[in-house]
């Protein structure tokens, strides 16, 4: 059994989250005993790791089910190409432990990463299935306790109603990862390039621990940087969405000083969507820029627009007012990048030269666009201010690439 910390020689290590920078590790006194213990720093925001703590196995979340207590109900069939994917994903599983589905928005990662966990599920193994971001482990839960209606599916983030309950389907918050330590049998990281598991060791350390021993990784993106290839064994690239239509193109469009005039291009961009019953999300690079033009918005169109960021407590609610058509327009930060699906949507970023808006965000922000098969066209304008970016020119050519069916990589 491994401990939290550990001396290896004249270091100390910490196995929890693979540190081993001394800076890193301090010490106190126990009140009660009197000794000295060493903790690693590095864990200390999200869960303590001290020396000669033992680090066990999380199973107050895992129930073992068997097989006759299974049941996959994907309400579609799989297409040609999605199959082949699966098959493919399979063969590089069975060599490998580290495999990276990369395929454009829309492409149905979910439902391949999904049709790939139902053989662990139905042997009765352990699965876990981590994102970023608290909404899309919420939207996730549901759509996976459809899938998979015998199966106890939990959704583990701060505050969630499931924490301490048994399940074998745990999907999680990349942070929740800390409280999991070779527990689960399959692994999927869903969006791995996304903030904050992209830039923290700490959580990217977590995952490797969490897993039990020789378990597989499936990660799952549709923005794989060309430097990030060799992090893995094997990549499986789906360049085409699950309707098999092209990604709508991106128009780059001048910023002016009068768009927010109401005979503007911008103003009747937006008439026309709402005319045509479509809805709007307009992104843009602060919280600041986001209630400046809903001030101005709000003007001519009150009741039917909101604001939304991070801080805002009131997302989900927000979010169905868009889904029932109560709500057109949304203005929102990069906190709608990822994760998100809507009928008929149309996407406007303002600000597009800025430079929070990278290649990837650009390329997830316009992949919200197209997706459902009853809407597989839309409009994607990204307006800009100083000047057209290499990171716009990226994402344009992104889409012109995955048109083409060829191997995208940012």
């Amino acid at each position: 059994m491994a401990v939290g910390v550990e001396k290896i020689g004249k270091r100390y290590y910490c196995h929890r989250c693979q540190n081993k920078k001394s800076h890193y590790f301090g010490r106190y006194r126990d009140g009660i005993t009197g000794e000295q213990t060493v903790y690693c720093r590095s864990c200390t925001e999200q869960i303590q790791s001290n020396m000669g703590q033992e680090l066990t196995e999380c199973s107050c979340y895992f129930e073992k089910e068997q097989m006759d207590g299974f049941q996959i109900a994907m309400p579609f069939y799989p297409t040609a190409k999605q199959r082949q994917i699966v098959w493919q994903l399979w063969l590089s599983l069975s060599h490998t432990k580290k495999v990276m589905l990369q395929a454009v928005c829309g492409a149905g990662k979910t439902e391949i990463a999904t049709l790939i966990i139902a053989s662990y599920l139905r042997r009765g193994g352990v699965v876990g299935w981590a994102i970023a971001r608290r909404d899309v482990v919420v939207e996730l839960q549901e759509r996976l306790q459809a899938y998979f209606p015998k199966t106890t599916v939990l959704g583990l983030y701060q505050d969630s109603p499931d924490l301490g309950r048994k399940g074998q389907l745990i999907v999680l918050t990349t942070a929740r990862l800390s409280a999991f330590y070779q527990s689960f049998d399959f692994l999927v990281i869903d969006e791995n390039d996304a903030y904050p598991f992209s830039v923290s060791a700490f959580q990217q350390a977590t995952a490797a621990m969490s897993v039990i021993k020789n378990a597989k990784t499936l990660y799952i993106s549709g923005t794989v940087e060309q430097k990030d290839v060799k992090d893995y064994d094997a990549i499986i690239s789906l360049s085409r969405r699950f309707h098999e239509r092209e990604l709508p193109q991106i128009e780059f469009v001048e910023q002016r000083h009068t768009m927010y005039r109401e005979h503007s291009d911008f103003f009747k961009k937006i008439a026309g969507f709402i005319k045509k019953g479509q809805p709007i999300f307009i992104y843009v690079k602060s919280k600041k820029k986001g209630l400046d033009v809903l001030k101005v918005l709000i003007r001519y169109w009150d009741g039917c627009v909101e604001n939304v960021s991070s801080n805002d407590q009131k997302r989900t609610e927000i979010l169905n007012r868009v889904r029932s058509g109560q709500t057109q327009i949304l203005i929102t930060t990069t906190i709608l990048e990822r994760g998100v699906t809507f009928k008929n949507l149309q996407v406007i970023v303002l600000d597009a030269d800025a430079d929070i808006f990278n290649a990837a965000t650009l390329v997830q922000i316009a992949g919200r666009v197209g997706r459902s098969i009853e809407s597989i066209e839309g409009e994607i304008y990204f307006y800009y201010g100083s000047g057209i970016t290499y990171a716009m020119r990226r994402a344009k050519k992104y889409h012109n690439r995955a048109n083409k069916g060829e191997v995208i990589f940012l």
